[in-house]
């Protein structure tokens, strides 16, 4: 049982080391995710301000070169390229918005793999607490080894005075008493 408890002890401690690296680990990931998220971040919000200002412009042409088809200064063809260049950059904007979206959720998600090695090191906790709960049932065990032997050597004792002896040798000539 005691030995038992020795493997037990050990395999315990060893999951505890194996806990801790992992610990160590997450954390370094999560930084280095936390820093590949924001960085992801920046450059979406910056994409997204450039698409912003083409689109600027694109509608200003758009509105632009409407009045002048209307005067007749520019061909129709031309206004229809601005218009279609004005909806192009409008649907660029929305994708680049839904990227930005994506990378602040990015973000989110790499902040939340920071508490992995928090709750690692609470799992490590909670089997450092299996490791004295071993340590002492391994100390019951041993204290009830002791026990035994101790009542062994009590009986081995009471065993030993049953047993007579005389004194000196000689014969014994008549019984008083009978065994029973």
């Amino acid at each position: 049982r005691v030995g038992l408890a020795r493997q037990q002890v050990a395999v315990l401690e060893q999951q505890i080391r194996q806990v801790e690296l992992q610990a160590a680990q997450a954390s370094t990931q999560a930084q280095g995710q936390v820093r590949q998220a924001e960085a992801n971040l920046a450059a979406a919000e910056a994409a997204l301000a450039e698409g912003r200002a083409a689109y600027q412009l694109a509608d200003h042409d758009r509105e632009a070169y409407s009045r002048l088809v209307k005067t007749g200064a520019v061909s129709e063809r031309q206004g229809k390229q601005a218009v279609t260049q004005a909806e192009t950059q409008a649907a660029l904007v929305k994708a680049l918005e839904r990227r930005r979206d994506a990378a602040e959720a990015a973000v989110t998600a790499a902040r939340a793999s920071e508490q992995t090695p928090e709750i690692l090191m609470a799992q490590a906790a909670t089997i450092r607490q299996q490791v004295a709960q071993a340590r002492g049932e391994i100390a019951a065990a041993q204290a009830e080894v002791a026990r035994a032997r101790a009542r062994l050597e009590e009986v081995q004792a009471d065993r030993a005075d049953l047993e007579i002896r005389a004194p000196f040798s000689g014969t014994v000539a008549t019984r008083v008493a009978e065994p029973g």
